[in-house]
């Protein structure tokens, strides 16, 4: 089944009071332009990846490399879009060239608590 604008309303889940520029871990979707089936095609329950998705594979590999403030974690790439978790570090948490482990800093227990207290206005909603 295609995207429908008409039946899928999809909403923002991004929250409004975050600042999106803090460290911290950050889950990612980056989809194709038009939604255009670009990176593969799903074969018996299976994505077998193009040339592009296998760009696309390979680039989210690379990124950590390349870009000192990132580590990357598991990742997803699928026919139109790929997802992939992130944890962005500040200038304090890099030693020499690379990230030290993730702590419980301050912008992760903000970002749990952010989350935490979605999950629980999603569950009062739907149980109104």
């Amino acid at each position: 089944m295609g995207y429908d604008p008409d039946k899928h309303h999809r909403h923002s889940i991004r929250l409004r009071e975050w600042d999106y520029a803090q460290p911290g871990a950050y889950f990612v979707t980056i989809v194709a332009y038009g939604r255009e089936l670009l990176f593969g095609q799903v074969v018996d329950g299976e994505i077998r990846l193009s040339e592009f998705g296998e760009i696309v594979s390979n680039e989210w590999l690379a990124s950590a490399g390349i870009r000192r403030e990132i580590q990357s974690h598991a990742f997803v790439v699928m026919n139109n879009h790929i997802h992939g978790i992130v944890w962005i570090f500040a200038d304090d948490d890099i030693v020499g060239d690379r990230p030290v482990a993730p702590t419980a800093t301050r912008a992760h227990t903000e970002i749990v608590g952010f989350v935490h207290r979605r999950i629980q206005i999603r569950r009062n909603q739907t149980h109104q």
